[in-house]
């Protein structure tokens, strides 16, 4: 959708978001999976919150590390 609309401008960039979506949706199922339901505090947001918080990090450190 990116792409399509011309917010994500070259085909590294789709791939950078791709592979960062793709950890961060991985580590909430698995933080979901083993740690939610034995840790009070950590609610559905917070893991949500985790995820978006990986993604972008992701995200961020490959494209300034790939230049």
């Amino acid at each position: 959708l990116g792409w399509g609309l011309g917010l994500v401008s070259s085909p590294l960039a789709v791939g950078i978001c791709v592979l960062a979506a793709l950890v961060a949706t991985s580590l909430e199922s698995w933080v979901g999976a083993t740690w939610q339901g034995s840790i009070p505090w950590l609610t559905n947001e917070m893991v949500n919150g985790l995820n978006v918080l990986t993604g972008a990090a992701i995200a961020v450190g490959l494209a300034y590390g790939l230049g």
